[in-house]
């Protein structure tokens, strides 16, 4: 699926204070004449999460103060809501809240309005605030127009700041705009003025200290939380920016997701997918991030396995060179390590309906892989196949992110599955149409597709012995006979293997890249790390290495990669499509392992 034209991860603004008199020389006329016809909004947290599903806008504005109150000192600011200026409508925030200023002498501040509109550009704000404030300070009624206006996409949320300001030696008070930006739906956020520096820390531990001309320009920072099931969480920071100054990063860890056989020591800071200076205190991590921001967690180099029977633990140790005697088109380290470890893998599997290698996803192709036991000796009860999607009565199917399509089924696997045409996969309540051979239940969900392509088919589930695969290599305007394989069918024009072996030459297209085989009673499921890309000719060593060679097909890409595993995403998206997408993009369907 090709990535739309992606927005800039920052957006900038510079707040100007209208006055009263001279309103008419920055605001256009429709502005002028909507003021007293604004709309008024009453929305709760309810309203606000099922309008983006209709394709509404969350905008958030949020206050701090510059004043330099003492921190005991009890003068109160009493905020009723806001305005909102976005193209020619107005929208009257009501809210009524009281907070000390002192409260706000700190770079989160507090929110003044949270609200869904349509999407537009905004153009101009003003922040309600009423008297008595226990103190001597006058405020400002003014609106502020936006030098920059900053626009709102469907199904996006963007926050805004505005920051209380002294006028001169006076008891007089001004609002300006300080910064506005992007944010994940689920962010908690501040504001960095390069000049005095910014400090966040969040409930459950993680704080991030940016110290003075670290950025060179004010910006919102939104931090979301990634739960992935290892000894810290990913901790999303965004936009992702470039560093003149380190900051200090601080995040609460796990000691009991250590794997057996490693110790605490064998983990480090990884900070945009590369190793950085790190220390760890009791149960809190220090992580040092030196030259730009963006996903922090703690990570390890050390190969190891999950299953899901609950067991974690170190792999052997890694082969040396050329160490392995079986003959391989693509022999690298990934391709080494999978042979190193093939027999306690296969031993794993006998036991569990599914396992986790953490082999490859260090060292080229930088996959993450997961391995399904679908009919392979020693289970009492196999897993079934599923492919979770909601199908609209025109056949068109919801774009969901892959971690809201598997809600619908008992999966501990998952990955996405191949491109779709209609909505780009960034908006709530898009629809697709599956592109080429899609079989959901028995149903040929997708039209009929006439260049050359791959396929995996699935038979009917049975307990006892499991599913039934097979692969298919169909050339332009061929016909198959695809009968007992069409409970479940994912197409693909670019196979990985076939007949046996890899069927790609060195090089190719660099880029992330999911990918789906079976051989031997497998499934496997190969996508990439966050932070990575990687070739088709690459990924044949993993096929290679687990010798599952019954096919392998390459899948969606870019953007549209995902793979879940233990109910969480392992590769959330990074950099640019993290703005456009957030964590995942919205795709048509995946291909689920489900418990038996």
């Amino acid at each position: 699926m090709q990535t739309p034209r992606l927005l800039s991860p920052r957006l900038r603004v510079v707040g100007v204070v209208c006055a009263a008199a001279a309103i008419a020389a920055c605001d256009n006329d429709s502005l002028i004449s909507a003021r007293d016809e604004c709309t008024t909004l009453r929305q709760s947290q309810a309203d606000i999460e099922g309008r983006r599903a209709e394709g509404m806008a969350r905008v958030r504005l949020s206050v701090v103060s510059r004043l330099g109150v003492e921190a005991a000192s009890p003068e109160q600011l009493s905020l009723n809501g806001a305005e909102l200026y976005v193209g020619g409508s107005c929208y009257r925030v009501e809210g009524s809240s009281s907070v000390r200023l002192a409260d706000l002498e700190n770079d989160m501040g507090t929110l003044a309005a949270d609200v869904s509109v349509e999407p537009g550009d905004v153009t101009h704000v003003l922040l309600r605030v009423s008297g008595p404030q226990g103190g001597t300070r006058t405020y400002s009624a003014d609106r502020i127009a936006l030098e920059e206006a900053v626009t709102l996409r469907p199904g996006s949320r963007t926050d805004i700041y505005l920051a209380l300001n002294p006028v001169g030696t006076s008891s007089a008070v001004e609002t300006a705009v300080v910064a506005a930006g992007m944010m994940p739906w689920s962010a908690t956020t501040m504001v960095m003025d390069p000049a005095r520096g910014g400090t966040m820390k969040l409930p459950g531990g993680f704080e991030m200290e940016m110290p003075a001309g670290s950025i060179t320009e004010a910006t919102v920072f939104g931090v979301d939380e990634i739960r992935t099931g290892d000894v810290s969480s990913t901790f999303v920071v965004m936009p992702e920016s470039d560093l003149s100054q380190p900051v200090t990063l601080r995040l609460p860890i796990d000691r009991s997701r250590v794997p057996q056989g490693m110790t605490m020591a064998d983990y480090g800071g990884r900070v945009k997918g590369a190793v950085a200076e790190s220390s760890v205190q009791g149960n809190v991590a220090t992580v040092t991030a030196a030259t730009g921001l963006g996903h922090v967690r703690m990570g390890t180099s050390l190969p190891y396995v999950e299953t899901t029977g609950g067991l974690r633990a170190l792999m052997g140790p890694r082969p040396a060179e050329g160490a392995s005697s079986e003959a391989s088109l693509v022999d690298n380290e990934c391709y080494r390590r999978l042979v190193n470890e093939r027999a306690t893998l296969y031993n794993l599997l006998a036991q569990n309906v599914g396992v986790r290698s953490f082999q490859c996803e260090n060292v080229p192709p930088y996959v993450h892989i997961v391995i399904v036991n679908l009919s392979r000796a020693g289970l009492s009860a196999y897993p079934r196949i599923h492919f979770p999607n909601v199908q609209n009565a025109d056949n068109t199917l919801q774009l969901r992110e892959i971690s809201t399509h598997i809600t619908q089924v008992n999966e501990f696997a998952a990955i996405n599955g191949f491109t779709w045409t209609g909505d780009k996969g960034f908006e709530w309540g898009g629809t697709g149409t599956a592109i080429g051979t899609v079989y959901m239940n028995y149903e040929r969900v997708s039209p009929w597709y006439t260049g050359a392509e791959v396929m995996v088919g699935f038979g009917a589930w049975n307990p006892t012995y499991g599913t039934p695969t097979r692969f298919f290599d169909r050339p332009a305007g061929v016909s198959l006979d695809l009968s007992g394989y069409t409970e479940w069918m994912v197409p693909g024009t670019t196979s990985i293997v076939k007949n046996g072996a890899c069927s790609r030459v060195p090089g190719g297209e660099l880029d992330r890249w999911s990918t789906l085989g079976i051989g031997g009673g497998l499934l496997v499921m190969a996508s990439s790390a966050s932070y990575t890309t990687t070739t088709s000719y690459e990924l044949c060593s993993v096929y290679e290495g687990l010798n599952v060679l019954g096919g392998a097909v390459r899948l969606d890409g870019g953007s549209a990669s995902g793979i879940s595993w233990g109910g969480v995403t392992l590769n959330p998206l990074t950099g640019s499509d993290y703005t456009a997408f957030g964590n995942e993009r919205h795709i048509a369907y995946a291909v689920a392992a489900l418990y038996p």
